[in-house]
């Protein structure tokens, strides 16, 4: 319904891209990244079905198929609790996943085999292995040690991120950009990276 509404609307995108792109303060002439046309174009049908259709009927579509729900969860390992903040869930549009392994922004391997130094995540350049990576746990340890508010002293601590609600359409983003610090320089990642063709809840649970 909101598709037929755009295009029997003035900004038909067929008949006036121009306009459709002015819409969306689209920069015609700077290339931009599939991530921000998405977040521009979301936040362009949300107005626009706020407009049609106020609080009701189809105002919400864009949250009900596109918004998910997570946390950034840190666990202590002497209590087992979790901090208060762990239970501040936020909105997401989308995913962002690493192409192959990245430690603080740097690339440090990928492929067939590779390992992630921190996750120990095994690599094969593909969609499960990077939400893998991205779901792992990190291990506050050592001089990283976390201070726990039940316990009142420095321990060892997982932190990871927890996913609470899928939407139905989720949008995955490949970070391929990362610092090289060999050229001290941000360079792309051009690693091969495979799409499984079904994806599961069975397999969102591994």
């Amino acid at each position: 319904e909101i598709a037929s509404c755009l295009v029997g609307s003035e900004m038909c995108i067929r008949d006036s891209p121009g306009r459709f792109a002015d819409s969306l303060a689209l920069e015609t002439g700077t290339q931009q990244d599939g991530q921000e046309f998405l977040k521009l174009l979301l936040t362009y049908l949300e107005r626009i079905a706020g407009e049609r259709w106020g609080q009701g009927g189809d105002a919400h579509f864009v949250q009900e198929h596109f918004r998910g729900e997570s946390s950034y969860a840190t666990t202590c390992q002497r209590c087992g609790r979790a901090s208060e903040a762990s239970k501040n869930a936020t909105d997401f549009y989308e995913v962002e996943l690493c192409v192959g392994a990245t430690v603080g922004g740097m690339y440090v391997g990928g492929g067939e085999g590779a390992v992630h130094p921190d996750s120990g995540v095994t690599l094969n350049g593909g969609l499960m292995d990077s939400l893998r990576q991205y779901l792992a746990e990190e291990r506050l340890e050592g001089d990283n040690k976390y201070h726990c508010e039940f316990c009142d002293m420095k321990v060892d601590a997982v932190r990871a991120v927890r996913l609470h609600r899928l939407p139905r359409f989720v949008n995955f983003q490949l970070k391929r950009f990362v610092f090289d610090f060999d050229t001290m320089s941000r360079r792309k990642v051009t690693d091969e990276f495979e799409f499984c063709l079904l994806y599961t809840s069975d397999a969102a649970d591994e």
